[in-house]
């Protein structure tokens, strides 16, 4: 009771505070009644409207934090929230129109602007075309690619001999790059290069039937001591006897049409990258894993690996791979390839 002898005023409460909100709801109703003349506005509307854009904003603001922090920043810059957005799959897709001031550019080389090599995968067709020895490994030139697409460091990292060429990188907010690459896996100088085969190590395909020319019986007699029933997505290393690399990743590609080929082409690809790291190994040969005989869309099997990669980066604490090489050699691989990375939004 009051003094005067009436009741006393229950305090008062606004929406946001009955909803459990900190966005203003009432602001909120305000805003949808002003544009939305014609159309009635239930009660609910606001609060419901209020608590999607509080929830978004509490996500983004969480993943630019931890883009921040991975980073050694104190404060969330616009360039951290456009990392955040372009690492979730979902917002990304919810935002994919928005363009977040000062938040960054990035860059977009057509594959057909890249000035490329005439190289020539196959160890005959090198023979007719005659070289000069040089006790030198003969590095890439310069003029291959252009200057601000690629390091010096990962051109001369790869290129053990002229058969492999650096065509475009992209570096990820974490610091690891991601570099597309046209040659032989075979010549590629990375600590694991990645085989794909069958459950029971069939080197039938390109790429096996490269590796097994190249290492030869005493790699072959590697991979028969590590045989075992490989599941789809699953991984097992053997050594790289012969070759540029130190381990070869044998890995159980899915075939197009089977099921859940997307959902395991995933799985192999981040199987790949988690037996690479527990072998401490810095860098990684990936072709296009299951668009050859597996028959899965090249433009798919890119998006799938790009994004895979990408989403493990975001997930892990730490890693011990700072490069990963795709390893092409057909044109329409390579442009696909290099498209998809540059609309990969993850570069730091």
């Amino acid at each position: 009771m009051s003094g005067r002898g009436g009741k006393a005023r229950k305090k008062t409460s606004s929406r946001s505070v009955r909803a459990g909100l900190l966005f203003p709801v009432s602001r909120v109703h305000r805003r949808l009644k002003s544009s939305t003349h014609h159309m009635r506005i239930g009660s609910g509307a606001p609060v419901y409207l209020a608590g999607c854009m509080e929830y978004l904003t509490a996500e983004i603001m969480e993943l630019a934090g931890s883009a921040a922090h991975d980073n050694k920043k104190l404060r969330v810059t616009p360039r951290h929230i456009q990392l955040a957005v372009g690492n979730d799959e979902e917002l990304h897709q919810l935002l994919r129109n928005v363009t977040i001031a000062s938040g960054g550019v990035l860059p977009h080389v057509h594959a057909e602007l890249l000035s490329k090599k005439k190289n020539v995968p196959s160890g005959a067709a090198a023979v007719a075309t005659p070289r000069k020895r040089s006790k030198a490994p003969v590095p890439v030139r310069k003029s291959a690619v252009p200057k601000s697409n690629f390091s010096k460091k990962a051109a001369s990292a790869i290129a053990k001999n002229s058969e492999v060429t650096v065509l475009s990188e992209k570096q990820l907010f974490l610091g690891q790059k991601l570099i597309v690459t046209k040659g032989d896996i075979s010549q590629v100088a990375a600590d694991g290069i990645v085989h794909p085969t069958s459950s029971n190590f069939s080197h039938a395909g390109m790429i096996g039937s490269a590796l097994s020319r190249v290492g030869g019986t005493k790699y072959m007699e590697g991979v028969a001591a590590v045989e075992q029933d490989l599941p789809v997505g699953g991984v097992a290393g053997s050594p790289a006897c012969n070759m540029a690399a130190k381990e070869v990743i044998h890995v159980n590609s899915p075939s197009w049409g089977s099921a859940d080929c997307q959902g395991n082409l995933d799985k192999a690809v981040r199987n790949i990258l988690d037996y690479a790291d527990k072998q401490g190994m810095t860098s990684v040969a990936i072709p296009s894993i299951g668009s050859g005989n597996n028959n899965i869309p090249k433009l798919t099997a890119a998006q799938i690996i790009l994004r895979s990669i990408a989403k493990y980066f975001v997930g892990v604490m730490s890693s011990s791979l700072k490069q990963v090489y795709f390893v092409l050699w057909d044109e329409e691989s390579i442009a696909i390839y290099t498209s998809e990375l540059n609309r990969l939004d993850v570069s730091g």
